[in-house]
């Protein structure tokens, strides 16, 4: 891949984080039919958590993609 082509380590990153997002946010609707409030509940975490990691704003943790 040519210099021009490559994207910087933290665009690669944050792409990776919001396809993953995508993947749970599709999953928790689809598959299991929860909303993100009831993600957060279940979880024991806030909803805004659900939210950032959806959306690709926080990295997820090993624990967090076990939940």
């Amino acid at each position: 891949m040519s210099a021009a082509k490559q994207q910087p380590l933290s665009a690669s990153v944050h792409q990776a984080r919001e396809s993953l997002g995508h993947r749970l946010r599709d999953l928790r609707q689809d598959a299991a039919g929860l909303t993100g409030r009831q993600l957060a509940l279940l979880a024991c975490w806030r909803s805004s958590k659900v939210s950032k990691i959806e959306y690709g704003k926080q990295t997820p943790t090993d624990g967090d993609l076990r939940v």
